[in-house]
């Protein structure tokens, strides 16, 4: 996911049905970003806008409404970038009605919402972890995966020092990325498409999704 990554956002597009897109990667210009939902309004009398919680203005400040509090890092925990970008729109009265979808729970706890290849790369991981956690030649180190360069997609599960991967950030690609907030490119939708292909078997009782009980709550 990541403050400063737009992977999350980006993938958002997969559904064929956003028509902005705000990523961290790309300075927030508020004026031009205001034109391009005009001109969808006016076209489409609607206008759906995915935006990160990271994005932020040319010189570094987050569009995110509220003071943000600092994580163990250092970095700002944001919350509230739809509820500002809303406020922006009825502000400048491009449109007299905006509502905000907060995911950011949602997509984390949501089961149903897993692809199959969700759950078996999760699953891989964790034995790869267990897998190495009796060698002493790993301490210190965490499990992470590496997509092969291979016409079907797969991974690679490697060990790499925590210190390489903590604090740093993998940014989604600029040049996948289409002028005045239009989304992804082609070349981006094919990289994150086979991320969500398949769905796993989801145990429900009594309707709802069924829950292993923690370890320490037995």
């Amino acid at each position: 996911m990541g403050r400063d990554a737009g992977w999350l956002a980006a993938s958002a597009c997969l559904s064929g049905i956003v028509d902005l897109l705000c990523l961290p990667e790309i300075p927030f210009d508020k004026e031009k970003f205001l034109e391009q939902v005009k001109n969808c309004m006016e076209e489409k009398n609607k206008c759906y806008i995915v935006v990160s919680e990271g994005c932020k203005y040319a010189d570094g400040t987050y569009i995110a409404a509220g003071q943000a509090k600092n994580d163990g890092f250092g970095h700002a925990m944001l919350g509230g970038a739809g509820q500002a970008i809303k406020q922006m729109i009825l502000d400048s009265g491009v449109a007299e009605r905006c509502k905000v979808q907060d995911l950011s729970t949602a997509q984390r706890c949501f089961a149903s919402q897993q692809s199959l290849v969700d759950v078996t790369e999760s699953f891989n991981l964790g034995m790869s972890a267990h897998m190495r956690s009796t060698n002493p030649e790993f301490t210190g180190k965490m499990v992470g995966l590496v997509r092969k360069d291979s016409a079907e997609y797969d991974v690679q599960f490697i060990a790499v020092d925590a210190t390489e991967v903590a604090n740093n950030v993998k940014g989604f690609p600029t040049n996948w990325v289409k002028p005045n907030y239009a989304g992804i490119s082609k070349e981006a939708i094919e990289y994150l498409e086979p991320l969500i292909k398949g769905s796993p078997t989801i145990l429900y009782k009594n309707g709802i999704p069924a829950y292993v009980k923690p370890f320490y709550m037995r």
